[in-house]
């Protein structure tokens, strides 16, 4: 028998395990960071929708009767209970309408009036 081997014992040396936890370290720092962006992007995506929503609410509200809506409750429930917690303010009379709404977690802000839907800088 060869008498290195006898006393060493099987498994990892710290250098294979320093590289495996240095590989891991780098995938993970190049990961994270993309998932922290869609998930931002998902936020954005949904104040979006909603904005689009609360605008063709509020026309469909000026179509039937002649004005717009002064709050979104006053709009059809599905838009004012799914919308509500984006609009950070309103502002509505019978010819106007103007709300800001930004997801809390989200990147972007919009504003949305009568004459369309902006992105705030």
């Amino acid at each position: 028998m060869n008498s290195r081997h006898l006393g060493r014992a099987a498994g990892f040396s710290l250098v294979e395990l320093l590289i495996t936890v240095a590989i891991i370290s780098v995938l993970a720092f190049a990961i994270i960071p993309g998932l922290i962006g869609n998930r931002e992007r998902s936020r954005d995506a949904e104040t979006t929708s909603c904005a689009k929503r609360v605008a063709v609410a509020q026309e469909e509200s000026h179509i039937t009767t002649g004005t717009y809506a002064a709050t979104l409750t006053n709009l059809d429930s599905h838009t004012s209970s799914s919308c509500q917690h984006l609009v950070t303010a309103a502002q509505a009379t019978d010819s106007t309408y103007a709300y800001v709404m930004k997801s809390p977690a989200g990147r972007k802000t919009y504003r949305v009036t009568q004459a369309g839907i902006n992105e705030v800088r």
